[in-house]
Parts: structure tokens; C-alpha cells; sequence
């Protein structure tokens, strides 16, 4: 089928203040807004130290396929937090968090047991996201990685267990002899 110009699928706008959940609060952060199920690539080297929202469409379709669907996902460049809501439920995942504990098999094998630990990813952020269908994100860390895709579900999850997995995953670096670098 031809593809209009103009078209919901290609809406990737400025947004401005309206007082709606996802829109910014502020207009100089130029804030960039757009719905999850359009193929599209926002490039966030553009927006450097800016912020952008992510507002899923609840579809019948996706809601069928996730137990959980969100109701906004929030990208904050300067403070490295990812924010997805999830109705009432609100998680804040780091971006450091979010890449070490990436769905790829980069990072989590093929299989049981094949877990690669992640070390020096401290000071990583989000260069961009990618939405993949109304099922799921794939966020472009800054240090290359982009082959985890983060259902809605995988999403839930990471925010539900977050405490419990960070005490693992520093655990697992302590066991390894790897002491954390934070920039100041």
C-alpha cells in the first residue's frame, strides 16, 4: 500500500505543554512524543540532554498478546531514568540497569547458565528507541548495544524485581572482583 505523508504512522511532533499525562512540563526541553506501534527510529543524538515520552496505543491486539501494557514510557537523557507506568504502577529503571539486564542473548545466552556478566556499564544511557510493533521497545544504548528487545511484559518485570535483581547483579560483581565506576 502507498504511504501518505502525514499519516499517523509517520506523527513524530514537538509536543507542547497541554497538561496531559505525557506531555512536557516543560516547552524548552523540546520534547518529542510518539506512539509505540509506528516503524519508526527516533534518533536521540539530536536530543542529547533533552527528554522524550513514549505514549503506547492500548490496541485489542496488544493488550491480547501482554499481560501488561503501559501507559507511558518516559526516556530522561540528563538523569539516565527510563519511567514506565504501568497504570497506577510507576517504575524508574536506569539505564545502567536496564542494559545489564538486557533480554538480548548478548547478554543472556542461548540457555540456562549462559549469562554473560555485564561490567562497566555505570555511566551508559539510551541514544534512542525503537518501537517494535505494540508489543515491545528496543532501546540503542550510547555503547553500541541494540539487539534487546523489552516487551511490555519484560518491562513489568524488570520493574517489579528491580530491587531483588540489582542486589543479585551487585553480588555477582562483588563475586567477580569488579568494583562499580560512577562519574561524579
Amino acid at each position: 500500500f502507498p504511504h501518505r505523508p502525514g499519516t499517523p504512522r509517520d506523527r513524530i511532533r514537538k509536543a507542547r505543554p497541554t497538561g496531559r499525562i505525557g506531555t512536557p512540563i516543560r516547552e524548552p526541553d523540546c520534547e518529542v512524543r510518539f506512539r509505540t506501534g509506528l516503524p519508526r527510529r527516533v534518533p536521540a543524538n539530536s536530543l542529547l540532554n533533552f527528554e522524550y515520552n513514549i505514549l503506547p496505543i492500548p490496541t485489542q491486539s496488544n493488550v491480547a498478546m501482554s499481560r501488561h501494557t503501559p501507559t507511558e514510557i518516559h526516556l530522561n537523557r540528563r538523569t539516565r531514568i527510563l519511567t514506565v507506568s504501568f497504570g497506577e504502577e510507576k517504575f524508574e529503571m536506569s539505564c545502567e540497569y536496564l542494559r545489564v539486564f538486557s533480554p538480548s542473548a548478548e547478554v543472556q545466552g542461548h540457555g540456562p547458565g549462559q549469562e554473560v556478566l555485564q561490567v562497566d556499564k555505570e555511566n551508559v544511557n539510551i541514544d534512542s528507541i525503537e518501537p517494535m510493533g505494540n508489543y515491545a521497545i528496543k532501546p540503542v544504548f550510547d555503547d553500541g548495544h541494540d539487539t534487546g528487545i523489552y516487551s511490555w511484559d519484560t518491562l513489568y518485570q524488570l520493574g517489579k524485581y528491580q530491587q531483588e535483581n540489582w542486589e543479585h547483579y551487585l553480588s555477582r560483581l562483588e563475586q567477580a572482583g569488579y568494583k562499580r565506576k560512577l562519574d561524579s
